[in-house]
């Protein structure tokens, strides 16, 4: 049996998770703390593309059309709420 890999975005929230911590340690004044933000915004920003560009066209190709659906963040709850 195969060993599971490590999801990609398992490894990529826990980046985002240390980047925000230190982000709270700064102070929001200092040029660290400013630093800090864009190298989060860089991150997030870079995980969208990748999904965007990769994840989402093999779900696509995966999934029928009711769970794409399902799955689309416009259908999530939260967006349900906003919408109405």
């Amino acid at each position: 049996m195969r060993a599971a890999e490590p999801s990609p975005c398992g490894s990529a929230a826990a980046r985002w998770e240390a980047l925000i911590q230190e982000i709270d340690r700064l102070d929001s004044t200092s040029d660290d703390w400013v630093e800090k933000m864009e190298e989060l915004q860089e991150a997030l920003e870079q995980h969208i593309e990748e999904e965007e560009g990769d994840i989402w066209p093999r779900i696509q190709q995966a999934w029928d059309q009711s769970q794409r659906a399902e799955s689309s963040p416009r259908s999530s709850p939260r967006n349900r709420l906003t919408a109405a």
